[in-house]
């Protein structure tokens, strides 16, 4: 009778032993794979999703950017000045006022009737691959008044191709100093930019990419008139 004791209480310790070294010693991670499971972030109630990049970040560019595209504009034209009536000296902007015309994502325009509508607001191609608005004044062009370029970047036109071409938006802009008085310059880029709105169903946003209320335009042209005066007394 001790004897079966001693063999049952040897059993008992073996078979202890056993699941300890099986649940001390085996592979981590998911069953028979030997490899770590991935770390899994268990969401927290209340706490927000990473976001996305927007889809329409390319079509943003800042007045920086804008400068440093117009200042490098004499290195584009190289063997480009057949497309221009005469040179265009863009110069160095103080200040950039930007708007942009986003058509319906389901209604890109074709190149072609964009095309029209630069005739038809006497808007000339040329520097930098995009387009430029000028008047005439005393037999000669003044300008540029305000440029035009394509809402996706870089912002160059194919002239080559751009009567098969589709295009989802327009940036406009125009440089202060102006040719003309500033005030003037920004109603004309603003009477192209609703006369894109009207033409292809689009609408026409402020430099944020928010809505240009008629509020918001009355507030960029005193903007404009403010920058005017205090350059004047500072040129005095």
């Amino acid at each position: 009778m001790t004897e079966l004791r001693w063999i049952l209480l040897i059993a008992g310790m073996l078979v202890i032993a056993g699941i300890y070294l099986f649940t001390r010693y085996r592979p981590s991670g998911g069953a028979g794979t030997g490899q770590e499971m991935p770390h899994r972030r268990e969401p927290v109630l209340g706490e927000k999703p990473p976001e996305s990049k927007s889809t329409h970040a390319e079509f943003q560019r800042s007045d920086v950017e804008l400068r440093d595209i117009v200042e490098s504009a004499d290195e584009s034209i190289d063997g480009k000045e057949e497309l221009v009536e005469e040179p265009i000296n863009l110069g160095h902007p103080e200040k950039i006022v930007t708007l942009r015309v986003a058509f319906s994502e389901t209604n890109n325009v074709p190149g072609s009737g964009l095309t029209e509508l630069f005739k038809a607001h006497s808007l000339r191609f040329g520097n930098l691959n995009i387009f430029h608005k000028f008047i005439n004044e005393g037999g000669r062009s003044k300008g540029p008044i305000f440029s035009v370029a394509s809402i996706v970047e870089p912002g160059s036109f194919d002239l080559a191709n751009i009567e098969t071409d589709t295009i989802p938006g327009l940036t406009l802009f125009m440089m202060l100093p102006n040719p003309i008085e500033g005030s003037l310059a920004f109603g004309s880029m603003l009477d192209f930019a609703r006369a894109a709105k009207e033409r292809f169903d689009g609408e026409v946003l402020d430099e944020s990419g928010s809505t240009l209320s008629i509020q918001r335009a009355g507030y960029i042209r005193d903007e404009i008139i403010d920058f005017e005066r205090k350059r004047s007394i500072r040129n005095r």
